[in-house]
């Protein structure tokens, strides 16, 4: 039997009560804190393979699609992409598969990289980054002359497809959790435990697909424009050969008019040539495509950046604008080019993007 010194006091009550709630407490918080650990390694991850995909189909956009050659550019594009993407970031670029993140055997990204859970690109289901392309249907118009055009001219364009999926594996939470309570219920995929020994690499192919996280497919596409050119070059007046006189030609010559149109010039040309009207020089033809185009220049804030061209009339230069640039009062193509972003992605400031 107790004396009233030996009762518990209701501060020792309440202190003993407290060590119950929190140790009940516990029971609940370190799970819950694991699983946010987890849980943010995965949101991380899946934006690494968000950037990869974007980034890499950017790269799409410096691409000649003017020639005639038969490699792939999906391809051209897709390998290097991969190298850089190897340890699935960009924050060690890898360029070169001979560099320690790249080169086989070497797990350090996934050693230092993630605290929960590690990505990986070699689980069964995972992808790397896997461009395709072009897609040459899409868009195209049930028209002959923009058939004709596209064998003439857009035979490397079209619509690129690029995609990535990445695994995630445990390697912190526990698979259960108080077993004689949840009656064996597992609250995680497979723990792999051990980084080093158990070998991420190694670990990912075999896993099955119970025993790995995936995240979402990822995919991006660009539909290259058929007037896409890599070079700027101008052309002056007179021009009759390039890549851009090709192109006006096409579309000028292809038309289902053009025929009885030729034959209506030629003898209009003819007329005044006869009645002293017009003056017949080499290589001047009213069936002739006439073209002119100056770029914009890289120097913004002068006239030098302005696409202007020089054509002699009565015997004197007069400058003249090859695009629409002041086509209108607000000069819309002008603002558009001034509002573009000459670094990655149009950001103008590295720093804040």
């Amino acid at each position: 039997m107790r004396t009233p010194s030996q009762r518990p006091t209701p501060s020792r009550r309440r202190r003993g009560a407290a060590s119950v709630e929190m140790a009940l407490t516990m029971i609940v918080f370190v799970p819950v804190f694991l699983y946010a650990l987890f849980l943010d390694d995965l949101q991380r991850h899946s934006m690494d393979v968000q950037e990869a995909v974007v980034s890499t189909l950017w790269d799409f956009t410096g691409q000649d699609y003017s020639g005639t050659s038969t490699e792939s550019i999906a391809a051209r594009v897709q390998s290097p992409a991969r190298l850089t993407y190897c340890d699935h970031e960009a924050g060690l670029d890898s360029f070169d598969p001979s560099t320690p993140e790249c080169q086989e055997g070497r797990t350090d990204h996934h050693e230092t990289v993630a605290v929960a859970g590690h990505v990986c690109w070699m689980h069964r289901g995972g992808e790397q980054i896997t461009c395709e392309g072009p897609q040459r249907d899409v868009g195209a118009l049930p028209e002959a002359t923009y058939a004709l055009y596209g064998d003439e001219h857009q035979r490397l364009g079209g619509m690129f497809v690029c995609r990535a999926r990445a695994g995630v594996a445990n390697y912190l939470l526990p698979e259960g959790f108080l077993q004689e309570f949840s009656r064996g219920t597992r609250l995680a995929k497979k723990n792999f435990k051990d980084v080093e020994n158990g070998n991420v690499h190694k670990n990912a192919p075999e896993a099955g697909e119970d025993d790995t996280y995936y995240l979402a497919t990822q995919y991006a596409a660009l539909l290259t424009d058929s007037w896409a050119l890599t070079s700027g070059d101008a052309v002056r007046p007179g021009t009759q050969q390039g890549p851009y006189y090709a192109r006006v030609r096409t579309v000028f010559e292809y038309y289902p008019t053009f025929e009885p149109y030729r034959s209506v010039a030629e003898l209009l040309q003819a007329r005044f040539v006869q009645q002293q009207l017009l003056r017949p020089r080499a290589g001047d033809s009213l069936t002739a495509p006439h073209l002119a185009y100056s770029p914009v220049g890289t120097q913004r804030g002068s006239r030098s950046a302005e696409p202007t061209t020089q054509v002699v009339q009565e015997g004197r230069p007069t400058s003249y604008f090859s695009t629409p640039w002041r086509d209108w009062e607000r000069d819309g193509h002008a603002k558009t080019y001034e509002a573009r972003g000459a670094y990655y992605l149009g950001c103008q400031s590295p720093e804040r993007c």
